[in-house]
């Protein structure tokens, strides 16, 4: 439901004066504002980091070594100075700009020195070495774009497949095992990271390991799953429940999670998520989007049946409750 919605029916119900509904809004709209002026902002700043970088290439062999190296590090003491000072101002929004500036010229530094010195080509090295220079900058940040972006930096310095490619060829051996191990991993991750950011709510660097995994435990068990009807042909019934074992706690768990925590976005994803499932399964095992939609719709039925159960549930219970503390 819409905030304007919501509002309407609050003040209908005399939950709230008219007066009330108003500042409400304006303050939810303010705030609104805030957070795209803030993107649009983040992302101007990004561009004109790339842009900066572009200029310098295309004039790269003009400019003597040592001029690079003072411009260069002369610009990160500026940026990292201006954060500092819009950090003592109460400056939310240029600090976290200007951290994200520092950010991008971590990297351009590191990529200087190693270009003019000659050092080893290696991309490994070279994105490990920036994600722990520039880790004091993205545990000041206080947003998420920043932390988003040093998480992929930092995973793609460490040599991730090399180290992971026996249980990649193990779980492609058993893929219903290997998917819950890989899914119970993510899982406890993403418990440790949402513990860590109710403890410390100022530091986004927890929400970020957070928002990562939970997209890799869902990842998880959709790679888990293809890899599951990978063995349709040898055995469809066996496939099948494996599929259906595997999915439908999962998707059913993650949805009630979402609904238990009052996450609307997440639960409504969820519920697309086991439509998807339901539509996938159907078409690969009969082939036919005929037989598929009438799958669909009895599965349809079913749900809405087992919905409108929960609701009366719901309300029972409810009511046992207002009895037993009145």
């Amino acid at each position: 439901m819409r905030l304007y919605k919501y509002l309407a029916s609050w003040e209908e119900a005399k939950l709230i004066t008219a007066k009330q509904s108003a500042a409400i809004w304006e303050f939810e709209q303010n705030k609104g504002c805030g957070r795209a002026r803030l993107a649009f902002l983040l992302l101007g700043v990004f561009c004109i980091g790339l842009g900066i970088i572009g200029l310098i290439a295309a004039n790269w062999q003009q400019i003597p070594d040592l001029v690079k190296l003072i411009c260069c590090f002369t610009l990160l003491a500026v940026v990292l100075s201006a954060a500092y000072g819009a950090d003592t101002r109460q400056k939310e929004t240029v600090f976290e700009l200007m951290l994200l500036a520092g950010f991008m010229m971590v990297g351009a530094t590191i990529g200087l020195v190693s270009q003019i010195y000659h050092l080893p080509a290696d991309v490994d090295k070279g994105l490990l070495t920036w994600a722990f220079i520039s880790l004091p900058l993205v545990v000041l940040s206080g947003r998420l774009v920043l932390p988003l972006l040093w998480i992929p930096v930092l995973l793609g310095g460490w040599p991730l497949w090399q180290m992971l490619e026996p249980f990649f060829d193990w779980w492609q051996t058993m893929p219903y095992t290997g998917t819950l191990v890989a899914g119970a991993f993510f899982a406890v991750l993403a418990g440790a990271a949402r513990f860590v950011q109710k403890t410390f709510p100022e530091i986004a660097l927890s929400k970020a390991v957070f928002v990562w995994s939970l997209f890799a435990l869902y990842l998880s068990f959709i790679i888990g799953d293809v890899m599951i009807r990978d063995e349709w042909g040898a055995s469809t019934g066996v496939t099948l429940v494996k599929s259906l074992l595997l999915m439908l706690p999962f998707i059913g768990v993650m949805t009630y999670i979402s609904y238990a925590t009052d996450h609307l976005k997440s639960f409504y994803t969820n519920v697309v998520l086991g439509g998807c499932y339901f539509f996938s399964l159907y078409l690969t095992t009969f082939y036919s989007l005929a037989t598929t939609g009438a799958g669909l719709i009895v599965s349809g039925l079913l749900i809405i049946g087992f919905a409108l159960m929960f609701h009366k549930i719901c309300v029972v219970v409810r009511a046992v409750k207002g009895k037993a503390f009145s």
